[in-house]
């Protein structure tokens, strides 16, 4: 837990950039094509900001966590 509070929104939209930059430079991407981003548990903020920061390509997102 201590090193998720660390965690600030710069470095998630960085990742979410880099990753669909990476992505899109595989040749069996089509990049006409929106992807997705998923998370589990405290990853919810990070598929949020995600799709927030590339809405052009991400067309869906999706949280899930285990309610007791």
């Amino acid at each position: 837990m201590p090193l998720a509070q660390t965690l600030n929104t710069a470095p998630h939209f960085i990742d979410a950039r880099v990753l669909v930059d990476f992505l899109d430079q595989q040749a069996v991407v089509d990049t006409g094509l929106k992807t997705g981003s998923t998370r589990y548990c405290m990853g919810g903020p990070i598929v949020m900001r995600t799709v927030a920061e590339m809405p052009v390509r991400l067309g869906t997102a999706a949280h899930s966590t285990v309610v007791d």
